[in-house]
């Protein structure tokens, strides 16, 4: 059996728009902050768990910032900071495996930092994913 990673066939979209111009390297990052159990554990040693409920995540896109998809992330996020207007949908999937994360909600939490040198700069976007639904999945074999 051999497992595959292909940068190619993983798509992020955001507004039903395909989002392009990854950086070399880590190009999406997404975690779910908050556990998913909060847990007790009494003196006696019993031991206890809240559900907590929280399914949010937080997305990190890296995009070189020659991307076009720059200008479409900076105009969601103006149109939110301006008229509340931002949230928008989200997916994620890695097509040579059955990781996947959509949200018909997610926002941009802050205006990137702009950084420029010698060499192409890394535009990072935070992105909060409201309610998604996300499966994590192994490469799809070929044997």
């Amino acid at each position: 059996m051999l497992g595959t990673h292909d940068p190619k066939f993983n798509q992020i979209i955001v507004n039903n728009i395909p989002i392009t111009g990854y950086v070399d390297g880590t190009f999406i990052e997404l975690t779910r902050p908050n556990n998913m159990f909060d847990e007790t554990e009494g003196s006696d040693g019993s031991f206890s768990r809240s559900k907590t409920n929280s399914t949010a995540m937080d997305c990190s896109i890296n995009l070189q910032h020659t991307s076009p998809s720059n200008d479409i992330l900076d105009a969601i996020r103006l149109a939110d900071e301006y008229s509340n207007a931002g949230v928008v949908t989200f997916a994620f999937m890695d097509l040579l495996s059955k990781t996947k994360v959509m949200s018909a909600k997610c926002y941009i939490k802050k205006m990137p930092d702009i950084v420029r040198g010698k060499v192409i700069s890394e535009v990072k976007w935070d992105i909060k994913v409201i309610n998604p639904s996300a499966s994590v999945g192994g490469s799809i074999p070929i044997n």
